[in-house]
């Protein structure tokens, strides 16, 4: 009977005890994590069905109408989502200028087609055409008063000084993801504190030739490459307003085309030839230049011009500027334009602690060069950051997401895909 009662007393102990100590403990219930695994497949699935269809090939290649309302009709209407696709430019690029109005409204000028505010349509030249897709280069000139630097994409400087003066306003910029192209030249002295850490610049004793060409084309991997494709791919604005006629360059050698319509459509006169749009001159041997589009039949006469592209990613440049004194930057895997030794357009990347924000810097040259300012205006698809976003851009806290490398033949892309619940 004793037994009994202390092995009673010893139970009643133990129930006494844990009782105790689940005071100190409190219990936690893990969700099973289902919903977002469902989600998750279901995102990892159109992303599949996106890549074999060739849906996200066409989007990249032509243009992006159709494929945000594809997204929307595969996903429940309980959902929520954001597509970036790593790779491509945006279709608006906001560029801010910190320049004086008359550098200002020279860039306007070198980006063209692309720039004219407000209207953005092909003709006046607020928009030209990427792959099939339009793209715009809103440029505003920054003004501390009036100008709100996270809207913009890119940052110019034309002045060295100017760049040394806004150095904690471009620390924030780059943070966040920005691009800052400098066109400017160049002393040994010049490219230490900020230049350095923004354009990882070197100084070389060697010499430049008298040559600019893309370096190292064969490596798919570097800037060069990158920035070569979109130059055969972007096109520049030669105005015929006057007189219907206009000059473009060629490795410095001006060259005159003009722009004619009749009752049978329009057309670009070159040496004394007719053509039409998408045909192909050839101002030096070697060198194609597509007509992309003439504007002749125009609403307003200031409209009137043609847009040519350079289509030979073998093209050489007139070498920008470089002297015992000035320009002798080094070259390295980082070279988009390469001199000899030097470089004449150096581009950086991964800037920040992060990794974000991108650079490229430009040595002086003549505005009126239209070879050059193609460059530009490719340079400006580049640095903006290629990273183009389609459905809702304020995230929620909680969300899913998925990747996928794709290839359009010739180049990799990154897609992103994040989804949500709207009501979770």
């Amino acid at each position: 009977m004793k037994g009994f009662v202390k092995m009673l007393e010893a139970i009643i102990a133990c129930i006494i005890l844990l009782a105790s100590l689940s005071y100190f403990f409190t219990s936690h219930l893990r969700p099973s994590g289902w919903p977002d695994s469902v989600l998750k497949l279901e995102a990892q699935d159109a992303l599949l069905v996106l890549d074999k269809t060739g849906e996200i090939q066409n989007f990249i290649k032509n243009n992006e109408s159709g494929l945000e309302e594809r997204l929307i009709k595969m996903f429940p209407e309980t959902t929520g989502f954001s597509i970036t696709i790593s790779g491509i430019p945006k279709s608006k690029i906001l560029i801010a200028c910190v320049c004086s109005d008359e550098e200002y409204l020279e860039l306007k000028k070198m980006l063209m087609p692309g720039t004219r505010q407000p209207e953005t349509d092909l003709e006046s030249g607020g928009a030209f055409l990427l792959n099939g897709r339009k793209i715009e280069l809103n440029i505003d000139k920054k003004d501390a008063n009036n100008f709100d630097l996270n809207r913009a994409d890119v940052l110019v400087f034309f002045d060295y000084n100017k760049l040394s003066g806004e150095i904690s306003e471009i620390n924030k910029f780059i943070e966040r993801g920005g691009g800052i192209v400098a066109i400017t030249n160049l002393t040994e002295s010049d490219i230490a504190g900020i230049f350095n850490t923004i354009f990882n610049l070197s100084w070389s004793s060697s010499d430049g030739g008298v040559k600019s060409v893309f370096n190292d084309l064969e490596n798919p991997e570097n800037v060069s490459y990158k920035i070569s494709d979109y130059f055969v791919s972007v096109p520049f604005r030669v105005d015929t307003s006057e007189n219907h006629e206009g000059e473009f360059y060629i490795h410095g050698n001006s060259y005159t085309i003009g722009t004619y319509y009749n009752e049978t459509g329009e057309y670009a006169i070159f040496d004394g030839k007719f053509y039409r749009e998408n045909d192909v001159i050839y101002p030096e041997v070697g060198v194609p230049v597509k007509i992309v589009r003439i504007n002749a039949n125009v609403t307003l006469p200031e409209y009137e011009s043609v847009d040519l592209s350079i289509i030979n990613s073998s093209y050489w440049f007139n070498t920008l500027g470089w002297d015992s004194t000035t320009n002798k930057i080094a070259k390295d895997e980082k070279t988009i334009l390469a001199s000899g030794d030097l470089s004449s357009v150096k581009a950086n990347y991964y800037i920040s602690r992060y990794g974000k924000g991108r650079a490229v810097w430009i040595a002086d040259y003549n505005k009126n060069q239209t070879d050059t300012n193609q460059l530009l205006k490719a340079i400006m698809l580049w640095v903006s950051g290629e990273e183009f976003v389609i459905g809702d851009k304020n995230l929620p806290k909680r969300y899913i997401s998925v990747s996928r490398i794709i290839t359009d033949g010739s180049n990799l892309y990154t897609v992103s895909l994040l989804m949500w619940y709207m009501f979770y």
